[in-house]
C-alpha cells in the first residue's frame, strides 16, 4: 500500500514539473511572439487605441487560450476510450466524412514527420498526464476525481511556470 501511495505521489509530482515547464516555455515564447503581433497589427497610429491592440497589451489571452487548451486535452484523457462511440456517434458512416476524416488524419502525419520537435514537446506532457492518470486509477480514485486532481495540478504548474518567469526569467 506504501508504495502504491509512493508511485502515486512521483507520478504527481512528474506530471506538476511539467506543467511548471510548460509555463516557463509558454512565458518565455510569449513575450517575442507578442511584440511582434503588435508591431505588426497596431503600428498604425489610428489602431493604437483600439480593443484589440490594449488586448494584445497582455499576456494573459494567450496564456487563457493555452489553459482551457490543456483542460480540453486532460479531459480528453481522463475520459474513458470505451466512451468515445458516444462522443462520435456514427462518424464514418457518410462518404464524406470519411473522406474528411482521411484528409485531417494525413494532415496529422504530415506534420508529426516535419515538425517532430512539437510531437517529442507534445509526447512531454502526455507521458506524465498519462502516467498520473494510470496511478489515479490504480488507487481507487473516479474519472471526475482524476480529473480534477489533474487539472488542479496542472493548473498549478501552469501558473508557477508562467510566475517564475515573470519573477526570475532572463529577458
Amino acid at each position: 500500500m506504501k508504495s502504491s501511495q509512493n508511485l502515486l505521489v512521483w507520478a504527481l509530482l512528474f506530471l506538476l514539473l511539467a506543467y511548471i515547464g510548460l509555463g516557463w516555455y509558454v512565458a518565455r515564447a510569449t513575450a517575442a511572439w507578442q511584440f511582434w503581433v503588435r508591431a505588426g497589427v497596431c503600428s498604425a497610429p489610428e489602431l493604437e487605441k483600439s480593443w484589440i491592440c490594449l488586448w494584445l497589451d497582455r499576456p494573459v489571452f494567450a496564456w487563457s487560450a493555452l489553459f482551457l487548451s490543456i483542460a480540453a486535452f486532460l479531459l480528453a484523457l481522463v475520459h474513458p476510450i470505451t466512451k468515445l462511440k458516444s462522443v462520435f456517434g456514427n462518424w464514418l458512416q457518410s462518404d464524406t466524412k470519411a473522406f474528411l476524416s482521411v484528409i485531417v488524419i494525413s494532415f496529422l502525419v504530415v506534420v508529426v514527420l516535419t515538425r517532430s520537435d512539437l510531437v517529442a514537446e507534445g509526447l512531454s506532457l502526455l507521458a506524465p498526464g498519462l502516467l498520473a492518470r494510470l496511478e489515479l486509477r490504480w488507487a481507487g480514485y473516479s474519472d471526475w476525481h482524476s480529473f480534477g486532481m489533474i487539472i488542479v495540478i496542472c493548473a498549478v504548474g501552469y501558473v508557477a511556470g508562467l510566475s517564475l518567469y515573470q519573477h526570475y526569467g532572463v529577458p
